[in-house]
């Protein structure tokens, strides 16, 4: 029955009747409006805490949350997400949380696996990884701290003419290492789009990439 007052929320804040920074009313006020047991208001205030809208205050309720600023953005695998969300204006700040060979074949052979935090106007909103084939870019292991973009990585590599292949979106909720990385909890959705790039005149595949977007970080066009 908890989904009672977690319908309740969802679209009281859909109304607007609720608004960010908005106390609740207490356990006990909501186990008499919906006729349940505080235990299962409790599980569903908890429920509401692991979906990213509200936050307990030790002592004092719960509360809604602030919610993110929704950056604007055209779902695309095949142009510079760097590009894009700075040229819409914004701030984009990059750390690398990942940075390796993937495998122990044999040089020449290895794929390296390169994933940074995309950070927009300060809100952690998207983990973008690229594998990238040694034969294609041998200096990888000491290019990567560097890379920004990684289209305007190709470009510099004499890679300026490239096709996409078919690209494929997910709805999944984050596991434990993309909870940390973006600072959400585990009930708050994340779309992953996930790509391929290739060399243009001949079909060589120049990467493959990962994009997990948290889910109500923007708001998505296709097209």
């Amino acid at each position: 029955m908890e989904h009672l007052i977690i319908d309740w929320v969802r679209e009281s804040l859909n109304r607007g009747s609720l608004e960010s920074g908005e106390r609740l009313p207490s356990e006990n006020s909501l186990s008499i409006r919906f006729g349940l047991p505080r235990a299962t208001v409790r599980r569903a205030l908890s429920q509401l805490e692991e979906m990213g809208l509200v936050i307990s205050r030790q002592g004092i309720g719960w509360y809604i949350t602030k919610p993110v600023n929704r950056i604007p953005l055209f779902l695309r695998g095949d142009e510079s997400f760097s590009r894009k969300i700075r040229e819409a204006g914004f701030e984009l700040k990059n750390r690398v949380i990942e940075s390796r060979w993937l495998d122990d074949k044999a040089p020449g052979k290895r794929t390296f696996i390169l994933s940074r935090l995309r950070i927009v106007d300060g809100q952690h909103l998207a983990i973008h990884t690229s594998f990238l084939p040694e034969e294609i870019f041998p200096n990888i292991e000491s290019d990567a701290s560097n890379i920004d973009s990684i289209f305007d990585y190709f470009s510099r590599q004499g890679l300026k003419k490239l096709k996409s292949g078919t690209a494929h979106i997910s709805v999944d909720l984050p596991d434990s290492t993309v909870q940390m990385n973006l600072g959400i909890p585990a009930l708050v959705p994340v779309l992953t789009l996930s790509s391929e790039t290739y060399r243009d005149e001949d079909s060589v595949l120049i990467q493959e990439s990962r994009i997990v977007y948290r889910g109500d970080g923007f708001q998505y066009r296709i097209y």
